[in-house]
């Protein structure tokens, strides 16, 4: 091992004084990072396998997963059926996204200890990560079985209910982890999103707010907040949420797009100027801001907010991001073209945006197709 005896360093000693001047520097260079590297490895030498676990947690602890994955295949060594090592270096791997690798090494802690719910529990969440969500949630029902007081696995059963739409299993298993702590924020979270999908918004309000009162830095439970609040027409107060928001989170660039959006629907079109600058600022890769922007200074009734080249710039660039297909950001840019006296592709951008538009929005598009017809530029009512 390299630099690990005191022979070591005397041999290294020797070699440098046969190498040339002219090479001695950069030599020296790879020489001490060798030997750092063996200082390193020295970190995780132990002398049996349960050693060898203890510092690959901490390494793990200290997020250093590299080192851990040494340092836990060292045990694995020393036992080949210590299922603790297998699970310690699958959960290195998953936090390090190596996700195959991860899930050899949890199927051979399963496979040598079938009964542990962690490790049930670790690998839901690879099977997670890999896109698998009806294995993850039969893996997180075992590591349930095995342990019925478990709250994150209940949670991450839950948010996968979610994101499949099954609103109903997700306010299931937030209720039961709720039962076991009444004061958990991210179950809080999670079920008023749950609520929120299947229209119950008075519910959804209600764990919302519960939520920030348990966690007032909770920058998500504020936003989520925000939409029912607008929804309902009281911006004054999803103005608040937004505000609060950007106070202990300045560079939370969804608070500004929000802000800004709700600041139009109120005619504070200076404030939403300001507002979809700022969003754009922190985040140049979302397309929603740019939307905003160019819309705003295309079509909004105060003609002094109105810049049509301005307009079309963030317009298209919105298009760009969006890959040209999103009615909205093609409606938009149609105005755009309308506000800057370009008709012809008013109609041309129009007409695509009508072909990629869907439901009620279509009548709408259809109007605004006809005044570009008549040579005429949108104007958004007040």
């Amino acid at each position: 091992m390299i630099g690990k005896t005191a022979k070591g360093f005397t041999s290294n000693t020797k070699l440098l004084m046969t190498i040339p001047r002219i090479l001695f520097v950069p030599v020296l260079k790879v020489i001490l990072l060798l030997l750092a590297l063996g200082c390193i490895w020295d970190n995780c030498a132990a002398s049996d396998p349960s050693d060898f676990i203890a510092k690959g947690m901490d390494a793990s602890k200290h997020e250093n997963y590299d080192l851990a994955i040494r340092c836990f295949s060292e045990a694995i060594n020393g036992n080949t059926n210590f299922a603790p090592a297998y699970y310690g270096r699958a959960w290195a791997y998953e936090k390090n996204g190596q996700f195959k690798k991860a899930l050899m090494d949890i199927n051979q802690a399963i496979f040598l200890n079938g009964t542990t719910s962690n490790y049930f529990w670790l690998r839901g969440q690879v099977y997670t990560d890999l896109g698998n969500y009806d294995k993850a949630v039969d893996d997180f029902s075992r590591a349930i079985e095995y342990n019925p007081s478990n709250i994150p696995v209940y949670l991450n059963r839950a948010r996968i209910h979610y994101w499949q739409s099954n609103f109903d299993l997700s306010i299931i298993d937030c209720d039961t982890a709720l039962l076991i702590d009444s004061n958990s924020p991210d179950v809080l979270l999670l079920r008023g999103q749950a609520y929120e999908g299947k229209d119950d918004l008075r519910m959804a309000l209600r764990d919302y707010t519960e939520c920030i009162q348990l966690d007032p830095a909770n920058s998500m439970a504020y936003l989520e907040r925000v939409d029912i609040l607008a929804a309902n027409a009281q911006f004054s107060n999803a103005i608040s949420d937004c505000t609060a928001v950007i106070k202990f989170d300045p560079t939370n660039a969804l608070a500004y797009y929000n802000r800004g959006l709700i600041q139009y629907k109120i005619g504070a079109y200076g404030k939403a100027v300001d507002d979809d600058r700022n969003a754009i600022t922190l985040n140049p890769t979302f397309p929603g801001s740019y939307n905003n922007l160019a819309w705003l200074l295309a079509v909004t009734p105060d003609r002094k907010f109105r810049n049509g080249r301005e307009a079309l710039k963030y317009a298209k660039k919105a298009c760009d991001l969006t890959h040209w297909r999103d009615a909205d950001c093609l409606g938009t840019l149609a105005a755009a073209y309308a506000e800057t006296g370009d008709f012809r592709d008013a109609v041309k951008w129009q007409k695509k945006c009508i072909k990629a538009a869907s439901g009620p929005e279509q009548a709408e598009e259809q109007r605004a197709l006809n005044l570009y017809q008549n040579n005429q530029p949108y104007q958004n009512p007040k």
